[in-house]
């Protein structure tokens, strides 16, 4: 399952849209419903631990049940680390490239890293940094259900995805991602959206696979830290080069 989200920061006031909701207004309607230009360019890390409940529930036995934590800084670095069973895994992305780690380092395909970049922070508003990213964005008009307004998101290496905002809210109510041929790879529903430090978080995110309905998750938000202490090489490989004569390979996990 490809990770989701990423830090929230600027509007990319370059980009232009159609249909009367030029995508630059609704950026704005965006980052105001979210709390405010000032509040957001605050926000140059965060750290959010969280619950996890992956599949479905089995007749009268729960979703599994499972520990995580998200660590994100500014311009673009993310670790995100999933506990089930005893076995972690651990994904880091920064400006050079993204890898996961279960148990060795593994780095991403270039298509899995450049979704990771924008879509890795689930708990914060995936249209951010986009001139910087080299990303480009239109307005993709109302969307069926005709309750959400649909905004087409291509990346610099020609990854899609689109952000569903909500028409009354214009907060995002749905991301779906790796859409190609008419087939969805991954959705994520937001919602129970709360105010922390005068933004607004969705602290509840259910992951889908349409062709895999069982291969869901739902990640709740027990705990958001603003602007911790990060420091730079936890989002970084450990060293993987094979070892010396004479040395041992120190498993990472």
């Amino acid at each position: 399952m490809k990770p989701l989200g990423v830090i929230i920061f600027a509007i990319p006031a370059f980009l232009a849209g159609q249909d009367g909701h030029p995508t630059e207004q609704l950026l704005a309607k965006h980052y105001e419903a979210l709390g405010g230009h000032a509040q957001l360019a605050q926000i140059k890390a965060t750290r959010a631990s969280i619950e996890i409940e992956f599949g479905e529930a089995q007749g009268p036995m729960a979703p599994a049940r499972g520990a995580g934590l998200l660590e994100a800084m500014l311009p673009g670095s993310l670790r995100m680390e999933q506990e089930l069973g005893g076995q972690k895994q651990i994904t880091l992305v920064n400006q050079q490239g993204g890898w996961r780690l279960h148990p060795v380092a593994q780095q991403l395909p270039d298509a899995d890293f450049d979704l990771a970049m924008a879509l890795a922070n689930v708990f914060e508003s995936p249209l951010a940094n986009m001139d910087e990213k080299g990303f480009a964005a239109k307005d993709g008009g109302v969307a069926d259900d005709g309750r959400t307004h649909r905004i087409h998101v291509t990346t610099k290496k020609g990854s899609e995805f689109f952000v569903y905002l909500d028409s009354a809210t214009y907060l995002v109510a749905r991301v779906e991602s790796g859409k190609e041929a008419g087939n969805i790879d991954q959705v994520a529903r937001f919602s129970n959206y709360r105010t922390v430090e005068g933004v607004n978080f969705p602290h509840r995110v259910e992951l889908s696979n349409p062709s895999n309905p069982r291969a869901g998750a739902a990640m709740i938000l027990e705990k958001l830290e603003i602007n911790p202490k990060l420091d730079e090489s936890r989002f970084h490989p450990p060293q993987t080069s094979p070892p010396q004569p004479g040395q041992t390979r120190v498993p990472i996990l």
